[in-house]
């Protein structure tokens, strides 16, 4: 069952900031206003869930001391960091509850309000009781702002307003935040009461319109139409969480696959280069290419196996012609260095007897030619 809650606002388990609002009279019953203990079980409550940091807004114009100095405690004791927020109007005891954060902001549109401790209307209280509450507002403004007792006696013997620079000016507040939206317009005729209200219906009225800009903004993402209503946001939320969950089904199988197909290659290539290196050792086994050629050669193999084989197969094709020529050059080179290509049968006899020897046996075709032409056949 969801939690109800009369101050806090919009606050969800796992949240790290909450925001609690002070935005009626404060009276010892919660059927005329906040009390000091429905103020402290809610507190407790974000305590409990982990809440690291509290904003109190205040739009108040006050009423019962002790219930308000209660809630004053609980704000100032808190294990929470706090910040008291001054939104509207913090009149009588709400402007005493207002110096109670670690923090102490006030709108610009603000106003603060200051009296002394009066008796409720239709109640009497004797003059000590006055006296002692008077003595522990004064207790609270002189530990918290800028002003001496002489001011406070000042500020706390009539009908005081601030505006939010005169707020701070006097130490009672440490900054003043921007206000956006529509400003109110406030007369000096205005009583607590009615500013209270103008900036209740204010708050009201911008919380709305940021709950509507916030729902437009995530209809917009989500592809609906800009009046959507939750159940067509849950829809296309859950269908995106199911698409979300295909892609990550789909990732981990495209990375199988990858792994696969990586494997599959490194096989390949491997085959390859044990095919290429098989090709070349046999070449030079052969005699077709030199040893130290074989780094380049299985690498050209290896990139193009069917491309090598051809190249040897020719090499082995002019090696064997060059062996029916010269016998594995018997006289390969010599012709060229001492012209030997035009020696005659008798020029061999003559310079190289050893060498028409060698030709005889190694060159047999071209012994039988030279010696043909020699003896005229």
């Amino acid at each position: 069952m969801k939690q109800k809650f009369v101050h806090i606002d919009n606050f969800k388990p796992g949240d790290t900031v909450a925001t609690m609002r002070l935005n009626q009279p404060i009276a010892s019953n919660m059927m005329d206003g906040i009390t000091g203990a429905s103020f402290s079980n809610e507190h407790d409550y974000l305590v409990s869930m982990g809440a690291e940091k509290l904003i109190v807004c205040i739009n108040s114009i006050g009423g019962n001391v002790f219930q308000g100095l209660e809630i004053f405690s609980t704000i100032q004791d808190s294990p929470m960091e706090t910040e008291t927020r001054v939104v509207g109007i913090a009149a009588s005891m709400a402007g005493v509850i207002s110096q109670a954060g670690n923090k102490r902001t006030i709108k610009q549109h603000a106003r603060f309000h200051a009296h002394s401790p009066r008796p409720e209307s239709g109640k009497s209280v004797n003059d000590e009781m006055l006296q002692m509450a008077y003595n522990q507002l004064k207790t609270i403004f002189v530990s918290n702002t800028s002003m001496d007792e002489n001011q406070i006696d000042e500020m706390l013997s009539k009908e005081t307003f601030y505006t939010p620079e005169m707020a701070v000016e006097n130490g009672l507040f440490d900054s003043v935040l921007t206000s956006s939206g529509k400003m109110p317009e406030i007369s000096n005729e205005m009583d607590a009461t009615q500013i209270m209200n103008i900036f209740n219906q204010l708050e009201n009225i911008n919380s709305s319109k940021t709950k509507t800009k916030k729902m437009e903004k995530l209809n917009s993402i989500l592809h609906l139409s800009a009046d959507a209503g939750e159940k067509a946001m849950i829809d296309a939320v859950v269908s995106l969480q199911a698409k979300a969950q295909e892609n990550e089904v789909l990732k981990v199988e495209n990375q199988g696959l990858k792994t696969t197909v990586s494997n599959l290659e490194n096989s390949l290539a491997d085959a390859n280069k044990a095919k290429a290196l098989e090709l070349i050792e046999s070449s030079i086994k052969a005699g077709k290419i030199k040893a130290e050629q074989k780094d380049v050669w299985v690498e050209n193999a290896t990139s193009n196996f069917d491309n090598a084989k051809i190249m040897l197969d020719g090499i082995a094709g002019v090696v064997a012609s060059k062996n029916i020529m010269d016998d594995e050059g018997v006289d390969s080179g010599a012709d060229e260095v001492e012209n030997r290509k035009d020696w005659d049968f008798a020029d061999w006899g003559k310079n190289d007897p050893k060498g028409l020897q060698k030709m005889k046996s190694k060159n047999s075709a071209k012994y039988e030619k030279l010696f043909n032409a020699y003896v005229g056949e």
